[in-house]
């Protein structure tokens, strides 16, 4: 079965076509732009991703930054926060930012991992179906963004309390986030799903 575009203006239902690089589709009706085809969108995506993954570790266990006062100092990461909320008893917020700050967007990342790779390679389509489909669910609840607001919210309301410094955690955390940003701006949906439907149902025999 082909897969069906929704033009968002008139309805008109169209089939999805593979398109060269560069090039966009229009509803012929209404002529408003349905998608375009990204260059290179699988394999900048990957990269990408791949990028991510090797940025996470030192986003979440290194100090993002470290606060000075009355000749104390302290270290925070991101996982340390989540533990000062469980050990405050705050378990609703710990959980919250727990799986919206680390567990989404890792599971995000490894899911897309998967996929392409599995693409790539054609492995069994029922698995890398499910897998992106669980990507998709999964995207409104990475938020980055959000806990990078808290951050800067935090260093608005100390900086005149305390001496700041900054620490390495805190730039591979937004280059984390740049890269999240940037993959679902390469990251072509429909093409994923088109190459999908090309997966074999059944892993390829190794010789």
């Amino acid at each position: 079965m082909k897969e069906l575009i929704a033009c968002h203006e008139c309805d008109l239902l169209l089939p999805y076509k593979a398109l060269p690089s560069g090039t966009k589709a229009c509803c012929p009706r209404c002529g408003y732009q349905l998608y375009s085809a990204r260059n290179n969108s699988l394999e900048r995506s990957l990269a990408l991703n791949i990028t991510g993954l090797l940025l996470y570790i030192p986003a979440m266990f290194l100090p993002i930054m470290s606060l000075e006062m009355l000749g104390q100092s302290q270290f925070d990461t991101v996982f340390a926060g989540i533990v000062t909320l469980f050990a405050h008893d705050i378990w609703w917020a710990a959980l919250l930012v727990l799986f919206c700050s680390m567990l989404a967007p890792l599971l995000k990342k490894l899911l897309l991992f998967y996929v392409l790779m599995g693409i790539k390679h054609s492995w069994s389509k029922p698995p890398l179906a499910k897998a992106f489909t669980w990507y998709q669910h999964l995207d409104s609840w990475a938020m980055l963004e959000v806990y990078m607001l808290g951050v800067l919210v935090s260093v608005v309301k100390l900086i005149d309390l305390a001496a700041i410094h900054f620490g390495f955690g805190l730039g591979c955390f937004i280059a984390l986030m740049i890269c999240a940003m940037a993959t679902s701006v390469v990251l072509d949906h429909h093409l994923i799903w088109h190459k999908l439907e090309q997966v074999p149902n059944q892993p390829k025999a190794s010789l």
